[in-house]
């Protein structure tokens, strides 16, 4: 058995011919293994396809806006991002993502929505979702309000009748 590295490559000239069917002579052709990042909801996964036979790769989970990174699947089941796998096989990885519902801002709304449904600030408690409450004009009386109101909030709306006049309805 040759157990001599011709080519350097760390992988011996029986191994490269017999097992790995590569070229014991160049340093360039040597047993590889393929990393399969599956495509996911929420985030994306950065890692390169084909790698040396034994060498270590690193793999980043990268969260979407309002998204959080919660764990890997396939090669790995662990939470560690990066993380760093050793690609002594043809591997599948995937990444699990979630909404954020956590409430930074203790203002209601979850970071999600903050940031993904109404493009506010999740780490600022004025920065919220608003809705904008408009009377129509009125003839023989008032109408007071307040027009901005912090969605889902309630708010008190007052017609006030002029000397001589009924209020009898909204429309």
């Amino acid at each position: 058995k040759d157990t001599a590295d011709t080519d350097g490559d760390g992988f011996s000239n029986y191994d490269e011919l017999v097992v790995h069917e590569t070229d014991p002579a160049d340093a360039n052709n040597y047993p590889t293994r393929t990393l399969t990042a599956e495509a996911t909801a929420g985030g994306s996964i950065i890692s390169t396809d084909t790698h040396k036979l034994g060498a270590t790769t690193t793999v980043t989970a990268t969260p979407d806006l309002g998204y959080l990174f919660t764990a890997w699947t396939g090669a790995s089941t662990g939470t560690d991002n990066p993380l760093v796998l050793t690609m002594n096989s043809n591997k599948n990885i995937g990444a699990v993502f979630t909404k954020d519902t956590a409430d930074t801002d203790g203002d209601g709304f979850s970071n999600y929505d903050e940031l993904v449904t109404y493009s506010t600030d999740p780490t600022d408690i004025n920065s919220y979702p608003t809705r904008t409450l408009t009377a129509n004009a009125t003839t023989n009386g008032s109408i007071t309000y307040t027009s901005t109101h912090k969605l889902g909030a309630t708010t008190t709306v007052t017609a006030t009748p002029d000397l001589g006049y009924l209020f009898t309805a909204w429309t």
